[in-house]
């Protein structure tokens, strides 16, 4: 998910689309999590350039630990108009 200004009505172009993410947790919350319970997002409300590479974010539910996610960086840029 790209997280923008309520302002920006621009589309972006997101590479790559999917993000990895390997997690641990015990096997009852294994058996209730749900694939959204897992949040993965890329911030820029606070960014001054809408393009390069910016950082991948994850939040959990709190009975699971993050063991790794790959990539950590994305690259976004605005999409041409067609």
């Amino acid at each position: 998910m790209l997280m923008t200004a309520a302002n920006d009505h621009q589309a972006y172009v997101v590479d790559p689309l999917s993000v990895n993410v390997k997690i641990n947790a015990d096997p009852d919350a294994l058996k209730k999590l749900n694939p959204n319970d897992i949040q993965v997002w890329v911030d820029l409300t606070r960014a001054i350039e809408l393009h390069g590479a910016f950082p991948v974010e994850v939040k959990l539910p709190r009975n699971v630990t993050l063991q790794s996610y790959w990539p950590s960086h994305v690259h976004v840029e605005p999409a041409k108009p067609q």
